[in-house]
């Protein structure tokens, strides 16, 4: 049988291999139209005040719907995002709790991911930080690139993975708040 007789088959075609930088990249522009602020529960509106049981804690659905979020609010939601992407194992979120000598807090908390041996800092609320960085050859790398940016304190309390209590708070029904939210990732009760 000649080549002219054998029957036409189409070639398999392969979809693109989308590496892992797109893929984070792709969560952390959906992000591009979140303003840095918080929410208070009682109006369901931007406050320009801090009150630790009405100042809320965005779920990744309220983000997008109120598009104003602190670094909680935009690091629990790049968790979730990441997390259905690369699988739990992959995903780790990350803070830092500062209690300052006059008793006022700062905190942050951002997202590392794992790709296959290469270790991603996305960050988004952290104006100054915000972007893809990596790749870095391990976690610890990472984390000490973000550890670099932090002052310099004896009282920062370290939190290198906060990834099961952020998991606890998405599966809470209702709202979160930000006392809960500290309690849940920094074990600080006040």
């Amino acid at each position: 049988m000649s080549d002219l007789d054998k029957p036409l088959t189409t070639p398999e075609v392969q979809e693109p291999q989308v590496s892992a930088y797109q893929i984070i990249l792709r969560h952390y522009k959906e992000l591009s139209d979140i303003k840095y602020g918080n929410v208070d529960d009682r109006n369901m509106e931007e406050s320009t005040s801090w009150d630790w049981l009405h100042t809320l804690v965005l779920k990744p659905k309220q983000l997008m719907k109120y598009k104003i979020g602190t670094c909680w609010d935009q690091s629990l939601y790049t968790y979730a995002k990441l997390k259905e992407e690369f699988g739990a194992n992959n995903v780790k979120a990350v803070g830092w709790w500062l209690t300052l000598l006059n008793g006022k807090t700062q905190s942050h908390t951002t997202v590392i991911v794992k790709d296959g041996n290469k270790y991603y800092w996305s960050e988004h609320a952290w104006e100054e930080f915000s972007g893809i960085h990596g790749a870095y050859e391990s976690f610890g790398k990472a984390m000490r690139e973000i550890k670099s940016h932090v002052p310099k304190h004896k009282s920062v309390l370290w939190r290198d993975d906060i990834s099961k209590a952020y998991d606890k708070l998405l599966e809470v029904n209702g709202n979160i708040n930000a006392r809960m939210f500290v309690r849940e990732v920094f074990g600080i009760n006040f």
